[in-house]
């Protein structure tokens, strides 16, 4: 009886919790010397829109969308804001060190394979990569 219960009790939850997937409208990755010159490739999806006929519309729309982009940074090399007005996670891709130049202290950060930063839409930031190799950094931007 008790797992009769907490089998539907799971079953009913997963219901409510259950999101759709929303994949990357846009996807990209820039190359960035250590002057600040990026070289950039960009896959990317046309937002379309539907009228009241079920007529695709296509065009600039505020539809959500998830925006990944892949930098790598040559040692020197700066990353700026990119998304302004926008929060966006920013996902180490590999080890190395960095600072925010954007901040009165600047501190160095040693960061990690895996690790992930938020940078709220508030806060200015330049990150330079200040170690001796390649650094690649994923930056995440979703529109709501």
């Amino acid at each position: 009886m008790r797992s009769a219960f907490a089998t539907v009790l799971f079953i009913s939850l997963c219901g409510f919790f259950a999101t759709a997937q929303v994949l990357p409208t846009t996807s990209g990755s820039c190359g960035v010397s250590a002057s600040g010159l990026m070289s950039c490739d960009w896959l990317s999806a046309p937002k379309i829109r539907f009228d009241d006929e079920g007529k695709p519309m296509i065009g600039p729309g505020a539809l959500p969308g998830v925006h990944v982009i892949r930098y790598s940074l040559a040692p020197r090399a700066p990353l700026y804001r990119m998304a302004q007005g926008r929060d966006v996670l920013i996902v180490a891709m590999d080890e190395g060190e960095i600072v925010n130049e954007a901040k009165t202290s600047q501190n160095h950060v040693s960061i990690k394979n895996g690790m992930v930063m938020l940078m709220p839409k508030k806060e200015a930031y330049v990150l330079r990569n200040v170690g001796d190799t390649d650094l690649d950094l994923l930056v995440i931007d979703v529109t709501k």
